[in-house]
């Protein structure tokens, strides 16, 4: 059995040194693809990122939402936060209060913000 040297430009015979199987009929041999195609087969598009379509934040539809649930998250806090201030042992009742009063204006006031954003973007997204 002879082989013939690798000769650059001249695609082989499979097995030899240098040599490409030539494809098979039938299957898409690379190169360029009419508009449309991918992967060579009629009627497939390319895949779509994954990050695209997913992102609640890339719209404010998805972000009003978000927002509404923060709000009421923060305002609960604050005002659980307003009532554990009662709980604080060695301060006079007087701070006590007013610590009280500082979580809960606190809480309401960022949480009614919050609210107030997600109904922005709730009345915009429309």
């Amino acid at each position: 059995m002879s082989q013939q040297p690798y000769q650059p430009g001249q695609p082989g015979q499979p097995g030899q040194p240098g040599g490409y199987p030539q494809g098979q009929p039938g299957y898409p041999q690379g190169g360029y693809q009419q508009p449309g195609q991918y992967g060579g087969y009629p009627g497939s598009t390319p895949p779509t990122p994954r990050g695209s379509s997913g992102n609640p934040l890339a719209t404010a539809a998805g972000l009003a939402p978000i927002l509404q649930i923060l709000g009421l998250v923060v305002a609960v806090i604050g005002v659980i936060g307003g009532f554990f201030a009662f709980g604080i042992d060695g301060y006079p009742g007087s701070l006590k209060f007013v610590t009280f009063a500082g979580g809960v204006v606190g809480g309401l006031g960022f949480g009614g913000v919050l609210l107030a954003l997600s109904v922005l973007l709730k009345r915009d997204a429309k």
